[in-house]
């Protein structure tokens, strides 16, 4: 009997730690392929007037983005806020072309031969 209830406890805890990281995992960005980019001051602001008349702003950008072997790909991101003029950016991709999310980056964090096609 106490072997049975020690391995239950056991089970639950491995659910727990199993639960844990399942719901910490940021699936936007797990297993997804990176871009890399530079934000440019070129933007197109969308105003949406929701039911409570509260105005809901996104930003939406079309970039040149490279990954890290070089190759160029155009990809179209929408923002909640305004990005930073000059700001390096990791674009996480999936399906060639959705982006999923974005982080900025240092110029030192991206791969060689992105940030040649960068320069």
């Amino acid at each position: 009997m106490k072997k049975f209830i020690v391995t239950i406890i056991a089970i639950f805890a491995a659910l727990a730690v199993a639960g844990y990281a399942i719901l910490s995992v940021d699936w936007n960005r797990f297993n997804k392929e990176h871009y890399y980019t530079v934000v440019t001051e070129e933007v197109e602001i969308e105003e949406t007037v929701i039911s409570t008349g509260e105005v809901m702003t996104r930003y939406w950008y079309d970039f040149t983005s490279y990954d890290e072997n070089g190759q160029e790909q155009v990809l179209e991101l929408s923002a909640a806020k305004q990005l930073r003029a000059g700001a390096y950016l990791r674009i996480y991709v999936k399906d060639d072309n959705v982006v999923t999310s974005y982080d900025e980056v240092k110029f030192e964090d991206i791969p060689q031969n992105a940030q040649q096609q960068l320069q």
